[in-house]
């Protein structure tokens, strides 16, 4: 099995299309198996949804592992609302898990006080 440490991202609005950071869509699961990528590896499930808009609207990704520097996801200083599937996530303002930190427990967020627009990383912390 090949393991791949970059973070699994699902976008869209629940359409069912999937992107693996770096590789090709994929809306089939069979088709994704065959990827062998381990997702969860350490993860034990967990996700983070971030959404571009307040109260879970517009477009979104889903997360199920760190992401150091947003810019690479397409999705970099957008989140303005988060949707956590357990474990605790840590957004930070900037690259590296750096600036302003704040950690989110298993939850619905609905605005991000503060921090609206202004996420650059996103890590898993427990």
């Amino acid at each position: 099995m090949v393991a791949d440490d970059r973070p699994r991202i699902s976008e869209g609005y629940g359409s069912g299309a999937e992107r693996r950071y770096g590789d090709r869509y994929s809306s089939d699961a069979r088709e994704d198996n065959a990827n062998r990528y381990s997702s969860n590896a350490g993860g034990g499930g967990a996700t983070i949804e971030l959404f571009a808009g307040r109260d879970f609207r517009g477009p979104s990704i889903t997360l199920d592992r760190s992401a150091a520097f947003m810019a690479g996801t397409g999705f970099d200083n957008r989140a303005a609302s988060v949707i956590g599937q357990r474990g605790h996530w840590q957004l930070c303002t900037e690259p590296r898990f750096g600036g302003d930190c704040r950690t989110f427990g298993p939850g619905r967020y609905g605005e991000l006080f503060g921090m609206t627009k202004d996420v650059s990383s996103v890590r898993r912390v427990g």
